[in-house]
């Protein structure tokens, strides 16, 4: 066996030449420029926002979402959900002749639960965090909460995908509530894992500016994939804001959990209509290489694809979902994750995904003790199910969430539960980064997959289901195809 041989830089002296893009920025207003706006009493999403994305040479994963929350009520105090995703019911992406790339619904759910797993520690530093601390003062216009009091301050410091939970969002003087992530079972002991609300001890009204990109916000989709494309037609960007109970709302005392705090009046306020700044290539001769390949050659692209469903689950100690996941969905399946949700829907509830008995809205849940999940009535990678007091449902789960940036703990893990049943081989985050591979199980023939949960006390639940399957884009001579 002949061993090669390795020369160390300075003995290399071929050379090459570097062809990359170069890209140039395209703002594209929103079709509906009426903001989304909101009383206390309103309990209705937003309705459809629009953006039409001209044909052209452009990396949709590197594009950039941006919108504001603004609160307008001036008393109590406003907390408001600091991940952008919790502000979206739903997000579709279609050419304008009618071929669907992406529909998510529910994806402030699906976001919740899979995105912190599928979002690697590099890349949340990365992420824009808004305000740097409690000691900052940017010319007193922000709050010690760090909620800017302006549009304008909010804009300079922006939000991104995540955030990370040891960037304070509380003032220093309420201890309790220093993290908060709306139970306080979680504030003894701090993580570096994921925010999901910010509040202001100051009855005053707040402003909060999100600029996020595409492929960090809507992984697991063909919005997030990190290719040059050219679709030969306009496309449509369909963003549905959720009802402002999900994202936006006030309490009537700082001090203590806001589990049992959190009665005070739904807040009023809006969300303007978003803008994307769209990503363009300004390389001509590399945009012109893209256009010939597509337009004469063709491409053919694995992608994700994610659906989703609702499943109510009356009172009970024994809990048993199913759902059927037909052949003509995709070629492969690549996961399917279900969380437990509280059926008290709204404020700190709308993030309970806890298997232990802590409080949200005031609502207790309860234990879950033992689990098992079902391929065709087979269990999938354990005969006798988790034991989730042996803390196996943690094990079972850590090589989908290995380098994700949540859960980093069993504790956190246990406040924001949600099994994941992966057929790729890869964790979630390189699961993102490598849409284009084939993988997953084969989709030759409809799958049903159900699971089994028991808790230690009968309780209802909202199971949320979300699965992602491997489809194909195909784009020649100016159409555009999904299998």
């Amino acid at each position: 066996m002949s061993i090669p041989t390795e020369y160390t830089s300075e003995l290399d002296y071929e050379t090459s030449k570097l062809v990359h893009s170069n890209p140039r920025w395209t703002t594209i207003q929103c079709q509906n420029s009426a903001a989304f706006s909101f009383g206390s009493t309103h309990t209705s999403g937003s309705g459809l926002f629009e953006l039409v994305i001209p044909s052209s040479v452009l990396n949709l994963s590197k594009s950039r979402l941006q919108f504001s929350v603004t609160s307008t009520v001036a008393t109590d105090f406003q907390v408001f959900a600091t991940n952008p995703a919790q502000y979206i019911s739903r997000v579709s992406l279609s050419t304008l002749s009618g071929t669907l790339l992406a529909d998510i619904n529910g994806f402030n759910k699906f976001a919740h639960m899979i995105l912190p797993m599928s979002t690697s520690k590099q890349e949340l530093d990365t992420y824009p965090q808004g305000a740097g601390s409690n000691g900052f003062v940017y010319t007193g216009a922000i709050a010690t909460a760090n909620l800017p009091k302006t549009l304008a301050i909010a804009k300079q410091y922006t939000r991104g995908a995540l955030s990370r939970s040891d960037l304070p969002t509380g003032a220093v003087t309420v201890t309790t509530l220093t993290n908060i992530v709306a139970d306080l079972a979680r504030h003894p002991v701090q993580h570096a894992g994921i925010s999901t609300f910010a509040y202001d001890t100051a009855a005053t009204a707040n402003f909060m500016y999100f600029d996020v990109a595409l492929g960090e916000l809507f992984k697991h989709s063909i919005l997030s994939l990190d290719k040059l494309m050219y679709f030969g037609e306009s496309l449509s960007l369909q963003i549905y804001f959720d009802a402002p109970q999900s994202f936006l709302f006030s309490s009537t005392l700082p001090t203590t959990n806001l589990s049992t705090n959190a009665g005070g009046a739904f807040s009023a306020g809006s969300i303007t209509a978003p803008i994307l700044q769209i990503y363009n290539e300004m390389n001509m001769e590399l945009a012109s290489f893209v256009q010939r390949k597509v337009m004469n050659e063709g491409i053919e692209l694995p992608f994700s694809y994610v659906y989703s469903s609702r499943i109510a689950v009356a009172t009970s100690t024994s809990h048993t979902i199913q759902q059927t996941i037909n052949s003509s969905l995709g070629s492969s399946l690549l996961f399917i994750c279900a969380a437990p949700f509280q059926t008290s829907d709204v404020k700190a509830a709308f993030v309970s995904n806890d298997i232990v008995a802590v409080a949200r809205n005031a609502v207790t849940s309860t234990n879950l003790t033992q689990y098992n999940t079902f391929i065709d009535s087979i269990p999938v990678s354990s005969p006798s199910g988790w034991n989730v007091l042996n803390a196996e449902h943690y094990r079972a789960n850590q090589e989908s969430f290995v380098n994700g940036c949540a859960p980093l703990s069993l504790q956190e893990y246990n406040l924001f539960f949600t099994h994941v049943d992966n057929f790729t081989g890869l964790s979630l985050s390189n699961l993102a980064k490598n849409q284009t591979q084939i993988n997953g199980m084969s989709l030759g023939v409809s799958r049903i997959w159900s699971a089994q949960w028991t808790f230690d006390a009968t309780i209802a639940k909202n199971w949320s289901v979300f699965w992602a399957v491997q489809r194909v884009l195909s784009i020649k001579g100016g159409r555009v195809s999904v299998q």
